[in-house]
């Protein structure tokens, strides 16, 4: 049942993952170009808006 189990999280991960779920965008592109626009606007404040689009 545990092996069952670990297959399906890696199987849902995996798929989280893929460039084919639109989850991909959601929950892990944005966030990192979020990220990344947000440390640019450290050095440049006016800068996270293009900086975010260029991290995308």
């Amino acid at each position: 049942m545990l092996k069952k189990l670990w297959s399906g999280l890696i199987f849902g991960f995996g798929y989280m993952l893929s460039p084919l779920s639109w989850w991909n965008d959601l929950f892990f592109n944005l966030p990192i170009a979020y990220g990344f626009g947000y440390a640019v606007s450290w050095a440049a404040p006016g800068w996270f808006i293009p900086a975010t689009i260029a991290g995308y």
